[in-house]
């Protein structure tokens, strides 16, 4: 028992990737924020360790930094919330953004295109996916407002709208099932647009005299 202890102190088969992780070196504005989300990160917190170290590497320390400073304390320690999904966000983001035939709008990009979290929905990985079913419509078009505009009529003529209230889905669970809810649809459209670098978010408001639904909508840049 002596020596096994003494073999996890020398951090025999620890990542080297997350041994000597600190955040000396990171953008200042968000260092106070990322040691805060990593003490709530729990067992995942090697996990967004380990996206902030891969991402560095690449050239993509401030994109990961601002995703994961920006993540709910209920979505840190996600089951899904680990590195390959956040890196993959990442990667198509860019991705997108360097690949569509239309600029997008400076100061933009962070805040409505690479964010993953669009409104109650689980976190996943569903950027490539999309990317990759919904950029082949959009590659040859001259504007980011005729891309969004083709956007919308799949949208309309694919998923059919339910007027019942539904429970929150994941974003490629939703368009499998070609059904949604205006949460959902909305939840969906948004994903669609961010994943070929249309800034875009959800939008709702609350009615009745006791608040008892929600209406929604999505904006565009």
């Amino acid at each position: 028992m002596i020596s096994l202890l003494f073999l996890v102190f020398l951090g025999i088969g620890v990542d080297p990737l997350l041994a000597n992780f600190d955040l000396e070196g990171f953008p200042e504005p968000y260092r106070r924020q990322l040691t805060e989300v990593l003490d709530q990160a729990g067992g995942n917190r090697d996990q967004l360790v380990k996206t902030l170290t891969v991402a560095n590497s690449q050239g993509y320390l401030e994109a990961a930094c601002f995703l994961i400073s920006q993540m709910k304390e209920n979505d840190l320690d996600a089951l899904q919330a680990d590195s390959h999904t956040l890196l993959e966000h990442i990667e198509y983001a860019y991705k997108a953004k360097e690949s569509v035939p239309y600029s997008l709008p400076e100061g933009l990009f962070f805040d409505y295109v690479l964010n993953f979290k669009i409104f109650s929905e689980p976190v996943t990985a569903w950027r490539r996916q999309l990317f990759e079913t919904f950029y082949p419509l959009i590659k040859d078009v001259n504007s980011l407002k005729e891309a969004a505009l083709v956007i919308n009529r799949w949208m309309a003529e694919n998923i059919k709208l339910l007027g019942s209230q539904m429970v929150a889905a994941p974003v490629l669970h939703i368009l499998k099932a070609g059904i949604a809810d205006k949460e959902q649809l909305s939840t969906l459209t948004v994903a669609v647009l961010r994943s070929v670098a249309i800034p875009s978010r959800v939008a709702y408001t609350n009615y009745g005299v006791q608040q008892e639904g929600r209406e929604f909508w999505v904006e565009v840049y």
